[in-house]
């Protein structure tokens, strides 16, 4: 069941997660006041159950311009990515998870990503497709520069888990969907 654009939103823990756990101590008034005026969303109140994708994008991209002004927007995306994971792995269910994704290993993680990555919203559906034990593609019905957020947050998961010399890409992408190959050492 696909959700259609317009229906796709973002929880207030994803937003919670990214803003107060992973860019806790980059947090400028600059940016909190930006991310209220531009985005919608006050940082300083209680966060509202979900926040519009698009709502979402303008705040990721807001972060990227605000924190990282000298990147490539997709690179910055990608930091940001890495750093929402790193903000889920330092809360209370994150740590267990990431305790347990250091005993599982990345392989076993890969073959949980349809739950990790939909966890964050009402829309994500992805499939994952097993080249070789450290070789996988996932494709998610993410769009826009968040495919980008996206392979951060995927690939810090994965150093988590143990991989090493990992390589996450955008394989491909449309205005439907994107393509991660990632791969690993053994």
């Amino acid at each position: 069941m696909s959700v259609p654009l317009e229906e796709r939103g973002v929880y207030a823990h994803t937003v919670e997660g990214f803003f107060h756990k992973g860019l806790k101590d980059q947090l400028t008034e600059r940016l909190l006041q930006r991310v209220a005026d531009e985005a919608g969303i006050d940082l300083r109140k209680k966060l509202a159950l979900r926040y519009p994708m698009p709502t979402w994008e303008c705040a990721v991209g807001i972060a990227a311009e605000e924190l990282h002004p000298s990147l490539p927007r997709e690179e910055a995306f990608e930091r940001l990515g890495a750093a929402l994971t790193q903000g889920y792995f330092d809360t209370l269910v994150g740590s267990a998870m990431g305790a347990m994704l250091r005993i599982i290993g990345p392989a076993r993680a890969m073959r949980r990503i349809e739950a990790s990555v939909r966890s964050a919203n009402n829309y994500t559906e992805s499939s994952l497709i097993e080249h070789a034990p450290n070789h996988y593609s996932v494709i998610v019905n993410e769009v826009g520069p968040l495919r980008d957020h996206l392979r951060g947050a995927v690939r810090r998961g994965l150093e988590v888990a143990g991989a090493q010399n990992l390589k996450c890409v955008v394989a491909s992408f449309d205005e439907q969907s994107v393509i991660l190959d990632i791969t690993w050492d053994v």
